[in-house]
């Protein structure tokens, strides 16, 4: 899947949006910005681990999304070749939509 090109700051301003976090994956870095953030931070790594032990248990090799949902918030997780993008999310947000937007580059400067 490519990499989402977008900065951080433009994935925050969008709707719904509270919090992003990417982790690069060579070097561990991360970066993150918004609500909820830090806590996502810590556990996409997590996320990261789990999703390639699912992969290749059920032949899901190249996991392009995951996504959970809570009453008030939700969490998106975009894995990428290069680092991996998460946004906490408020409970109105358009998943499906968002991702796209994400994914295609249809976001605002």
């Amino acid at each position: 899947m490519p990499e989402p090109t977008a900065t951080l700051d433009q994935l925050a301003r969008l709707p719904n949006v509270l919090g992003v976090v990417r982790l690069h994956e060579k070097d561990g870095r991360m970066e993150q910005t918004g609500a909820e953030a830090e806590a996502l931070g810590n556990v996409l790594a997590c996320f990261l681990q789990l999703s390639s032990l699912v992969g290749e248990s059920f032949g899901l090799e190249g996991l392009e999304e995951a996504q959970m949902s809570g009453k008030s918030l939700g969490i998106i997780c975009l894995p990428g070749q290069e680092s991996t993008l998460g946004l906490v999310v408020n409970s109105r947000v358009r998943a499906a939509e968002l991702v796209s937007r994400i994914r295609e580059g249809a976001l605002p400067a």
